[in-house]
């Protein structure tokens, strides 16, 4: 906390502009913006759209019809928010993210790929983050969840009908495949795969570039590929690590078993 305290010093933040809704911005006649709120230049905010107080839309930002923005929430430039998401207070929204995509769903038939239709929605709960080009796709029929005071870094993909729970953290390039669902606390490094229909448990953490194919239990440590228990999956790499030796080995006792 000392730490923060003095990094605030040194490079105090910058205070909050009040410009008000601008002109150059697009506001549906029909949405509904709060108190105190800044609408940048070049914004887009789409019908039945409804803006909390002291929200902050930068520029190019698009809000869909139907979306439900609470107060004191923030969504940088260029983000997008498709049709009827749902966003809490306090949320921070970083460039470039997309909420409420297309999930990845197709049925194979015929030779050719034919589209399940993604009737759901997202629902981001209150304190989370979410980072630069991070993607949440909206749920097939019910809704992709991010549960509150999640962060999750850049490049993040979530897929359709996941639900996170509360307090997760996710590193970059993180990828959750569809259903997949997380215990609260539960922290991923970079570049961790996860397959669909995966539970992750309360408080696990899953190691950089860990590739999960079933459930991980609550409070545990899985790493690698696929992903097992720390401590067995290092003697499994310590293990590796010995076969050039092991290969001389045996071909020493192969020679000495010809000569015998």
């Amino acid at each position: 906390d000392c730490l923060i305290q003095i990094i605030k010093l040194f490079r105090p933040v910058r205070e909050r502009a009040e410009i008000g809704v601008s002109k150059a911005a697009y506001v549906s006649p029909t949405a509904r913006i709060g108190c105190d709120c800044n609408i940048y230049p070049g914004s887009f905010i789409d019908d039945d759209a409804v803006i909390g107080d002291r929200c902050d839309i930068y520029p190019g930002a698009t809000i869909g019809r139907g979306c439900q923005i609470g107060a004191d929430t923030i969504i940088h430039a260029r983000a997008v928010l498709y049709d009827d998401v749902q966003v809490g207070q306090r949320v921070l929204i970083h460039a470039g993210a997309v909420l409420g995509a297309d999930g990845f769903g197709y049925k194979f038939r015929r030779g050719r790929y034919e589209k399940i239709p993604q009737l759901g929605q997202v629902i981001i709960e209150d304190d989370c983050e979410i980072g630069a080009n991070t993607t949440i796709d909206r749920g097939t029929i019910g809704a992709t969840v991010i549960g509150a005071g999640t962060k999750l870094d850049n490049l993040v993909m979530i897929g359709h009908n996941c639900e996170l729970g509360q307090h997760n953290a996710f590193a970059s390039q993180v990828g959750l495949a569809g259903s997949v669902t997380t215990g609260d606390y539960v922290r991923c490094a970079g570049q961790v795969g996860i397959a669909d229909h995966v539970h992750l448990g309360k408080g696990c953490t899953l190691g950089a570039k860990s590739g999960v194919h079933k459930d991980i239990p609550a409070g545990e440590t899985h790493v690698g590929y696929p992903a097992g228990p720390e401590q067995e999956m290092f003697r499994v790499v310590m293990s590796l690590n010995k076969v050039p030796d092991m290969r001389k080995q045996i071909r020493h006792l192969e020679q000495k078993v010809d000569e015998l």
